[in-house]
């Protein structure tokens, strides 16, 4: 059976919403949390790859959920998307 890998890309600063969004809380947890627990549930998936922004709050949130992750390993993003992408 073939296995895949995800690139969950969520290193946007969210100007137009206001804020980074992928940290904006849904029913109570991040948006990445749900995101992450989508793909985390999936049985074709082997390992996912975080790309967030070089931020305070992207470092917070990988070391908050590092453990809590066996599959997922981050990477430094960018400020706009295709450098964010091609680093993931």
């Amino acid at each position: 059976m073939s296995r895949f890998r995800a690139v969950v890309v969520a290193a946007g600063e969210g100007r137009r919403f206001g804020g980074p969004k992928q940290f904006a809380a849904l029913r109570g947890r991040p948006v990445l949390d749900w995101s992450l627990a989508a793909f985390e549930a999936n049985p074709f998936i082997d390992s996912i790859v975080l790309v967030l922004a070089n931020t305070g709050q992207g470092g917070k949130y990988v070391a908050a959920t590092a453990r809590s992750r066996r599959s997922s390993a981050a990477a430094s993003g960018a400020w706009t998307r295709w450098p964010t992408a091609s680093r993931g």
